[in-house]
């Protein structure tokens, strides 16, 4: 049961046959709010019907009683019933489907189950993919409708993780619930932090997490600098923000790329949701709107989950380059360590320089490139300092830690030989 990911009011289906199977959006909400307000469209209907049949029979001559005039009172009487429940669903104060997205001058993105399942985030992160920008880093953030962030930070965390799946290296800041233990984003911004003692992995895969740290308040102010510290090798900035309520929250939205507001079926306020539109819009953001409506969905993806797994998105990022970060770090160790010792068989390359006797091919201009194995010089360049949060510091991977052991490994091993 992929996720229904959609743009405007269509949706997009996950195969070409369900998308063949698969009912009109309109049809759905109609069939909703027909569920919904069934008792108010058949008293308006059964009113209306009413009345056709009492003016009939008092006033035969205005509404004669034949069949074709019953059939007319019939159509006008559904019809008044169908819109009494639009418009009673029209004034509701709940968030009830789709179109109260739309209704609220939200763009809704995905339609999402009210349970989080990997193959729903691996369709939002395929989407996300398509969106980030070729061979850039991508800084995004999900944020709630409300002041519950359960089903947000659920998201973003399974987003995190099928990003991952993907391919595509992930930071994911969570600043949705209170202070961490440990450093976090503050500690990083404001004390200079490395961010590889700061970040906790996530099961194995390329995912990093870290939390606000001591205070979330100053961490919201501090992560407007973070993105100028990332490590080179982060494809995607995930952020889960608190409740867009606070000029804090919107000023640490301003500086990502896109803020993606997580409204719930029968949960989320309206007027909240226009609320958080309108607060991004006018902070510069385009706000987008991702929905978790299980009775949507479930209309939209009948059948079930496959029991086969779907094949995943992939990233068109570089993943390569995770495996040759780490390299030269042992390198480099070992390269100005190994310095030395080569430095005392130059010694004995001195004797065969003794050999003046030609002294024309001394003179001659092939000779001048001897100097160039001397240039030592190169190795003055191995230990670069770099203070902690830099951005060219690069962000240690699970595959790099293992690389990195088995270099130390091979070293050991080599000098023991010695």
């Amino acid at each position: 049961m992929g996720a229904a990911t959609t743009t405007g009011t269509t949706t997009d289906a996950t195969d070409a046959s369900g998308a063949r199977r698969r009912p009109p959006l309109w049809s759905i909400e109609l069939l909703d709010v027909l569920d919904r307000r069934g008792p108010v469209a058949l008293w308006a209907a059964g009113v209306l019907a009413a009345l056709g049949l009492l003016v009939s029979a008092l006033v035969p001559a205005a509404v004669p009683p034949t069949a074709v005039v019953g059939l007319l009172v019939g159509v006008m009487a559904l019809a008044t019933g169908v819109a009494a429940a639009a418009a009673l669903d029209a004034l509701d104060v709940r968030v009830r489907g789709p179109r109260h997205v739309r209704s609220a001058g939200g763009d809704l993105v995905a339609l999402l189950p009210v349970g989080v399942h990997d193959r729903d985030a691996d369709e939002l992160a395929g989407a996300v993919l398509e969106a980030r920008p070729s061979a850039t880093a991508m800084h995004l953030g999900l944020a709630p409708v409300g002041a519950d962030a359960d089903a947000a930070v659920a998201w973003t965390r399974a987003l995190a993780g099928a990003l991952g799946r993907a391919g595509t290296t992930v930071l994911l800041v969570d600043l949705a619930r209170g202070p961490s233990q440990g450093p976090g984003v503050l500690e990083v911004v404001r004390d200079r932090v490395p961010i590889a003692d700061a970040v906790a992995y996530v099961d194995g895969a390329p995912v990093a997490e870290i939390g606000p740290g001591a205070d979330v308040a100053a961490a919201l102010g501090a992560v407007v600098s973070l993105p100028t510290l990332l490590p080179e090798d982060v494809g995607v900035l995930l952020v889960a923000l608190p409740q867009v309520s606070t000029r804090a929250v919107v000023n640490a939205a301003r500086v990502l790329d896109q803020v993606l507001l997580v409204a719930e079926a029968n949960l989320t306020s309206r007027v909240e949701l226009m609320a958080s539109l309108d607060a991004l819009r006018v902070a510069g953001c385009a706000p987008q709107v991702v929905l978790v409506d299980g009775a949507t969905y479930g209309r939209i993806r009948p059948g079930g989950d496959p029991t086969e797994p779907r094949p995943r998105p992939t990233a068109p990022l570089p993943s390569l380059d995770l495996d040759a970060v780490p390299a030269p770090r042992p390198a480099a160790p070992r390269a100005s360590a190994a310095a030395p010792a080569p430095a005392v068989p130059p010694a004995p390359v001195a004797p065969p320089a003794a050999a003046p006797a030609p002294a024309p091919i001394a003179a001659s201009v092939p000779q001048v490139p001897v100097a160039a194995p001397a240039p030592a010089p190169i190795a003055a360049p191995v230990p670069p300092p770099k203070q902690a949060g830099e951005p060219s510091a690069p962000l240690r991977t699970v595959e790099g830690l293992d690389a990195a052991a088995r270099a130390r490994a091979e070293a050991v091993l080599r000098s023991s030989r010695l």
